[in-house]
Order: structure tokens, then sequence, then C-alpha cells
């Protein structure tokens, strides 16, 4: 009967690390989503830029778009 008290209690103590190490890549997660996120916004700012680039270099002599 006690060795199934104390199994029960491992159970119980591995059930809350679980927990935890769940919390902590929700964290993880969370952290790597916002970084892409900046990252993406990055690089559409930079392609948007780019575009400007092409826009400006290709634009000569034409008439313009309505």
């Amino acid at each position: 009967f006690i060795h199934l008290i104390h199994n029960i209690q491992i159970t119980k103590i591995f059930l809350s690390f679980e927990n935890y190490m769940y919390y902590l890549l929700k964290v993880k997660w969370w952290i790597q989503d916002l970084f892409s996120l900046l990252y993406n916004m990055n690089q559409l700012r930079l392609y948007k830029k780019h575009l400007k680039m092409r826009i400006e270099k290709n634009n000569f002599g034409r008439r313009e778009e309505w």
C-alpha cells in the first residue's frame, strides 16, 4: 500500500513537471512567433523598397497609368 502511495506521488510530481515544461514551451513558441512576425514585416518593407526602386528605374518615357 505504501508503495502505491509513493508511485502516486511520483506520478503527480512528473505530471506537474510535464505541465511546467509545456508552459515553458508555450512561452518559447510565442517568442519564436513574435520574431518570425518581425522578420517577415522587415522582409516586406525591404521588398517594398525594392519595388519602388525598380519602378523608378523602368519608368522612363511612359504615360501615366489611370
